[in-house]
């Protein structure tokens, strides 16, 4: 029995002398931790940021490195009855001497009326995004974990897009605009939002301001969101998507436009002249 006791001690002696201890267990994450930040580089803030980074092909909805991905355009809300209203920024160019400014060229689809338009983003701010919490963080799923990554911010601005005035109903659409974004470990800006609590209310990309009619002086709201399933600002719906695994569009809202959503027309592409066809 004095021999059973005796090994069993030697063993658990041999373990505690060969296991660290907790603080260094704990030293060691940390230090781990702090070299994953260390390899973040830090960013300029402010102005300096926008200045550095060109965030045209995120103001346009497309996701970098993938320039060549199909385009697809922005969806709205338009008025009061939240109409849908489409929004194809065709050509987004950073101006070569004001770095925080954006010449823009496009086409408009409500109601089947298309209107061209031309206009300019002025992006003036940037602020962090929101982190999650400590609950939020454990709350989440092991297939779904949240992290509060590095590098995550909101652009803010103010946009002008006017309709060619040569057409009837044209106007001026002005407004202010948000965008998520990351900026990762290589520089490459992408478009990444932490949740919903930043300025653009899940829509990771906000354009948000009214129409005013040339003709009349009428303003008439109107919101165009990067991924309007998520979208949870005042003029979105709710209950719009009701699919459990895959989008599925609430059918009360097909008076509104919404029932032709799938459809792949290709609306803003230029019909070749009618030589070309012949």
């Amino acid at each position: 029995m004095k021999l059973l006791v005796a090994l069993l001690a030697l063993s658990a002696w041999g373990a505690a002398r060969w296991l660290p201890p907790a603080a260094t267990v704990a030293k060691a994450a940390a230090a781990t931790r702090k070299e994953r930040k260390a390899k973040v580089p830090p960013q300029p803030s402010g102005l300096a940021m926008l200045r550095e980074h060109d965030l045209a092909l995120l103001l346009q909805a497309r996701h970098p490195p993938c320039k060549t991905c199909a385009f697809r355009p922005l969806n709205g809300f338009y008025g009061p009855s939240r109409y849908r209203i489409e929004l194809a920024m065709l050509q987004l160019t950073r101006d070569a001497r004001q770095p925080t400014l954006y010449h823009v060229q496009g086409k408009s689809r409500y109601k089947k009326v298309i209107r061209p338009f031309s206009g300019t983003i002025t992006l003036a701010q940037v602020v962090k995004q929101p982190e999650y919490s400590a609950r939020e963080i454990a709350a989440s799923s092991d297939w779904d974990q949240l992290e509060n990554l590095p590098n995550m911010y909101t652009a803010i601005g103010q946009y002008e897009l006017r309709e060619a005035s040569t057409q009837r109903g044209a106007g001026v659409y002005c407004g202010t605009v948000a965008l998520d974004f990351r900026v990762e470990e290589n520089g490459q800006v992408v478009q990444k939002s932490r949740h919903g609590k930043t300025l653009t209310q899940g829509g990771e990309l906000k354009y948000a301001g009214t129409w005013t009619s040339n003709a009349t002086s009428r303003n008439v709201p109107v919101t165009w969101v990067g991924n309007f399933l998520s979208y949870r600002g005042p003029q979105g719906f709710s209950d719009f998507n009701i699919g459990d695994r895959g989008i599925s569009i609430n059918p009360k809202y097909a008076h509104l436009g919404w029932n032709n959503f799938w459809e792949n027309d290709e609306w803003w592409v230029d019909a070749p002249p009618a030589s070309a066809r012949l």
